[in-house]
This record gives C-alpha cells, structure tokens and sequence, in this order.
C-alpha cells in the first residue's frame, strides 16, 4: 500500500513540482546548473514536507521516485525547448 500513496503523492504533487523546477531554471539560469537546481528543488521539498505534519509517506520514502520524476521531466523540457539547453 505504501507504493500506491507515494504514487498518489507524487502525482498530486506534479504541478507543484513541475513550478519549483521552472523557479530553480528561472533562478539558475546559466548552463551547467543542473545539480544546483536538483539541489535546490530537493531542500525545498525537504523543508516543506519536513513542515507538514499530515503526509502519509516521509521524504526519504518518496525522494527517490521524485528523483527518477525530475529526471524525465528535465529530460523532457530539455528535448521540447521549455528547458534551454
């Protein structure tokens, strides 16, 4: 059941996710920036999950497959031009 919710968390946080990664492009323009704004979208969901007292998964349980998200997410503003490269 556990992999069912963080499904369920990671798909109702996509939004939220998908303007923290275009904050983190927006505020690390420059090329090569790529681990700095993993850095800085992985913090700010750390701290924000870290404050919220109702989740049902924890942030380790769900960083890696937040991870694996961001990844195809980059991968795939990169190729459609959201993303500079």
């Amino acid at each position: 059941m556990k992999f069912f919710q963080m499904v369920m968390f990671v798909v109702e946080l996509l939004p939220n996710l998908i303007a923290m990664m275009k904050a983190a492009e927006a505020a690390l323009p420059e090329k090569g920036m790529g681990k700095e704004r993993l850095s800085m979208v992985r913090g700010l969901l750390e701290v924000l999950m870290a404050s919220s007292g109702d989740l049902k998964v924890t942030f380790d349980q769900v960083w890696p497959m937040l991870d694996k998200t961001i990844t195809v997410l980059v991968s795939t503003f990169n190729s459609s031009g959201v993303f500079a490269k």
